[in-house]
């Protein structure tokens, strides 16, 4: 696990591009980071200097079709 010192106007979604790529990881940040989410989640936009925990995530096979066409 790392870590992700924030910058103002960050989202959980953004801190999830920055760290994975992607936005598949906003789940698991706000998992790892349940108080900073408790203070921060209305409006969900972060202010600068806030530490956030970047969990290890499993390998996830990304796609852009729609779940009943990838190949099981």
């Amino acid at each position: 696990m790392t870590t992700y010192t924030t910058m103002d106007n960050d989202r959980w979604d953004t801190i999830s591009y920055k760290a994975y790529g992607h936005c598949q990881g906003m789940a698991a940040l706000m998992a790892a980071n349940e108080d900073v989410f408790a203070e921060y989640n209305q409006p969900a936009i972060l202010p600068g200097g806030v530490l956030v925990s970047i969990p290890d995530l499993p390998d996830i096979q990304l796609t852009t079709l729609p779940p009943w066409k990838v190949a099981q």
